[in-house]
């Protein structure tokens, strides 16, 4: 097989390329791939998928700087930071550097609903500030503390104060569980948490 393969070998090896240079690795499988932590992460990336799939050329294009200095494309460079923001409590901001915006004000009318083992949350956007997002965090721990080991969805801004914005999380298992939602601005800061809310997995 040649070095410039890319793919999974015998079950041992990785084939793939990297800055344009192809290298091979050692297959390494997790022992857990699904802890609550990278639940968390992998919540924030789908989230930037949809962050990024609806912003202007223009705000995708103030990327290219770090993108280059990563050495990465654009959209790689805009989760790369992001990402990082992330795991140390913000929220993903718009444009590199991060322009100057008003925290949002607290989503409203707040409802969910359960049906199997899956939950529903809806709510109304912020009406006053910058919705660049709104994530969903869920805990079976009252009182809980938002963070990237319990962030469940990111649902994208419209930029219309009052739409509905829906978060679908589903295999949650049986019993009691707690949520909170929060928005965040286009510089990646969180505004007012909403109160918490419960429903019950039967």
């Amino acid at each position: 097989m040649s070095v410039a393969a890319s793919g999974k070998f015998g079950g041992a090896m990785v084939f793939s390329s990297s800055k344009g240079r192809p290298y091979v690795r050692q297959l390494v499988t997790p022992t857990n791939p699904n802890t609550a932590a990278q639940q968390g992460v992998r919540a924030n990336m789908e989230g930037l998928n949809k962050l990024w799939a609806e912003m202007s050329p223009e705000n995708k294009a103030t990327w290219e700087t770090r993108a280059k200095q990563f050495n990465v494309s654009t959209w790689n460079a805009f989760v790369k930071v992001n990402q990082k923001d992330f795991a140390n409590g913000m929220g993903d901001q718009r444009t590199d550097p991060a322009e100057t915006s008003t925290p949002p004000s607290i989503p409203t009318t707040i409802v969910d609903s359960v049906e199997g083992r899956q939950v529903t949350v809806t709510c109304h956007e912020p009406a006053t500030g910058d919705t660049f997002g709104v994530m969903l965090w869920i805990s079976q721990t009252t009182g809980f503390t938002p963070g990237s080991g319990n962030l469940k969805k990111l649902v994208p801004g419209s930029g219309t104060p009052g739409t509905v914005l829906t978060f679908v999380v589903a295999g949650l298992e049986p019993g009691e569980y707690f949520y909170i939602l929060k928005g965040f601005d286009y510089a990646g800061d969180f505004g007012t948490t909403s109160a918490q809310g419960s429903f019950t997995i039967a």
